[in-house]
């Protein structure tokens, strides 16, 4: 994954936002390895979950045990895709995470052709874990 640091609030400090920078990383990480424990480790226990799909404009979960709901459905829903990271970068309290996922025929009629659905997250802080994460993607159904 790459990592650009593009600002930092002066109340903060560099090391937070390196240390935020570390944890949108993990985030990523988690994400692609599917490693749910991971996931709930880097967030608040009052955490929002904005979900890229479900009923216009995207689900929303909200606290622990739904956002943990919305992370595993969200997982299954991409399960037959490749998870690919991208960019990650901290402003403030603010982060924001490129990925993909590249699926197969399964929703083309040409086979062995590829579809690569992109993303970012959009993810705020409250101190080193993350308390709201706003998933948006470029659809090509």
């Amino acid at each position: 994954m790459s990592i650009s640091h593009c600002s930092v609030d002066n109340d903060e400090g560099s090391n937070t936002a390196v240390e935020r920078v570390r944890v949108l990383v993990e985030f990523g990480r988690a994400w692609s390895a599917r490693d749910i424990h991971k996931l709930m480790e880097l967030v608040t226990d009052d955490c929002v979950y904005c979900a890229s799909v479900g009923p216009e404009p995207g689900h929303q979960y909200v606290g622990r045990d739904a956002v943990r709901k919305g992370f595993e459905e969200m997982l299954a829903y991409d399960a037959t895709g490749q998870s690919r990271e991208g960019r990650s970068f901290v402003a403030g309290d603010l982060g924001v995470m490129e990925w993909s996922y590249v699926f197969s025929s399964v929703f083309s009629s040409t086979e062995g052709h590829q579809v690569e659905v992109r993303g970012c997250d959009i993810v705020e802080f409250r101190g080193l874990l993350i308390c709201r994460k706003d998933a948006f993607r470029k659809s090509f159904e």
